[in-house]
């Protein structure tokens, strides 16, 4: 058998370094590589994620904070007595703001239902029907925050520009 010139067993010996190269790159390295992809990928799509969820926890969070402002304004922090007396003075002084007179208020009876209790008054007022409708505006939105029950308008004299007007409203409130 010939033996391999110097020339031949250095070409013969890169040739070998080459496919272990070639081998070692296929058998660990990309398999390695593939790996690190996937798990790079894995990360990735684990950050968004959690990137959605933490704004969704915090969109929680900020819905929880209105939910307590709003149910703030809804808590019944005193008695029922205490309540209604400042209910009466509430719509007193909202009608005095708006130039209505009241002739007559008159405090229901409190309705305790469930979870919530329920204050409903009733009062009569005169005045212009601009007036009147402003002034139930008032009433029912925050920080007055009422519901109109019953509204009876009528009008006594054909010719003079007052209405009468007979209003239940009602307030519900948390204890």
């Amino acid at each position: 058998m010939k033996t391999f010139s110097k020339r031949e067993q250095i070409i013969f010996i890169l040739c070998v370094i080459a496919v272990v190269i070639f081998m070692v790159n296929i058998i660990f390295v990309k398999p390695i590589k593939n790996n690190a992809d996937a798990l790079e990928s894995e990360i990735s799509n684990s950050r968004l994620k959690l990137q959605k969820q933490l704004k969704i926890i915090e969109r929680g969070k900020k819905i929880a904070r209105d939910y307590d402002d709003v149910l703030s304004n809804y808590r019944q922090t005193s008695s029922n007595e205490q309540v209604m007396s400042s209910i009466l003075s509430e719509i007193e002084a909202a009608a005095s703001q708006n130039g209505m007179k009241v002739s007559d208020i008159k405090p229901k009876r409190v309705r305790e239902i469930d979870f919530y209790n329920q204050f409903s008054v009733s009062l009569s007022i005169n005045g212009q029907l601009k007036d009147i409708a402003h002034f139930l505006y008032l009433l029912e939105n925050p920080p007055h925050s009422f519901n109109i029950d019953e509204l009876i308008l009528e009008k006594n004299s054909p010719y003079a520009a007052v209405l009468d007007c007979r209003i239940v409203l009602n307030r519900i409130l948390i204890p």
